[in-house]
């Protein structure tokens, strides 16, 4: 195909989109099928298109765009993911007092470990994983090895 048929084609693959049982796509999954697509195309084929970029492909883009808002404006935007209740200081501090967390004995130890692991790290995203550093400004902290075998 060339560009001009490639973007057509894009175009109504993104507008026409749907699951296997006939619904549609939040916008999020729209946009990482638009560039699943761009990823694939560029690793095949070893191609310099760029779906993003290319002028050519600017239709396929506004209408990823227009398909994008549409969804969002239905309730199926970015955040359609079920989130937990943030669990408020009173009933942390209700947990300490009931004696559900603490460091009394062997079990409310444990149970606080792993309220404490999920809370500071299973609750984080994977930005905030990624953003964690160890050498400047450093947010951990122990005896490392670098590469120069130097411990630190």
């Amino acid at each position: 195909m060339d560009k001009t048929e490639l973007s057509t084609s894009l175009q109504y693959f993104i507008a026409e989109a749907k699951k296997k049982d006939g619904g549609k796509y939040p916008s999020n999954s729209i946009y990482d099928l638009f560039s699943s697509i761009q990823g694939y195309y560029r690793h095949q084929k070893s191609s310099s298109i760029n779906f993003f970029t290319d002028p050519e492909f600017l239709r396929a883009r506004q209408v990823l765009d227009a398909v994008m808002k549409e969804r969002a404006t239905e309730g199926l935007g970015a955040n359609t993911r079920k989130q937990a209740d943030v669990i408020s200081v009173d009933e942390e501090t209700s947990l300490y007092d009931k004696g559900i967390l603490g460091v009394d004995n062997p079990q409310q130890l444990l149970d606080t470990l792993l309220y404490l692991c999920g809370l500071h790290f299973a609750l984080r995203g994977g930005t905030e994983h990624q953003r964690l550093r160890l050498n400047s400004n450093s947010q951990i902290t122990g005896p490392f090895q670098d590469k120069d075998a130097k411990l630190r």
